[in-house]
């Protein structure tokens, strides 16, 4: 096999087991926002972290981490 052949092998094994990573972080991140009320929050009114927190009963710190992964993924614009 070539080299460059091994460098693309590599990369493709490293972008699916990254996907796969990515994935399951995202499937922790929709039960979280299910189980704390957080969608049903946000289906009411957008706000910031901290109103959101605020109305969610939640500390602002971990609701702002939750709102940055599931706004970057797209599941949350």
């Amino acid at each position: 096999m070539a080299p460059e052949t091994e460098v693309s092998d590599a990369q493709a094994f490293a972008r699916k087991v990254f996907s796969l990573y990515t994935g399951g972080i995202l499937t922790l991140m929709i039960q979280l926002g299910y189980k704390t009320g957080l969608f049903d929050v946000l289906a009411k009114a957008a706000g910031t972290s901290d109103e959101i927190a605020a109305r969610a009963g939640l500390s602002e710190r971990y609701v702002r981490e939750w709102l940055g992964a599931v706004v970057t993924s797209g599941i949350v614009v």
